[in-house]
């Protein structure tokens, strides 16, 4: 098996690129789904949604993943600070926690 993914680099990029994809759209999806949730009304929803299309991206274009994995992960790192920030403020406020 690893003589082969040597052998054949294209055969690892695109088992790589889909697992990606599924697990962004499914992730996605989960967060769209609990995002209905009470403590969840944060804009949940539109990063769920981006992460399915970024998902959709990269099973259409399975190579792209070159290109757009540092960028994806970039913004991916950001967004989730932001939203977890919210979370925890959001968390303070209505918990009285401290």
């Amino acid at each position: 098996m690893g003589i082969v993914l040597i052998l054949s680099p294209d055969i690892k990029i695109l088992t790589i690129s889909y697992m990606i994809s599924t697990l962004l759209i499914v992730l996605g999806i989960i967060l769209v789904i609990y995002s209905f949730n009470k403590i969840y009304l944060l804009n949940f929803i539109s990063f769920g949604v981006l992460q399915v299309i970024l998902g959709m991206v990269i099973l259409i274009y399975p190579f792209s993943l070159l290109t757009l994995l540092p960028i994806a992960i970039g913004t991916w790192m950001i967004l989730k600070s932001v939203i977890d920030f919210r979370l925890s403020i959001l968390l303070k406020k209505y918990l009285h926690l401290f």
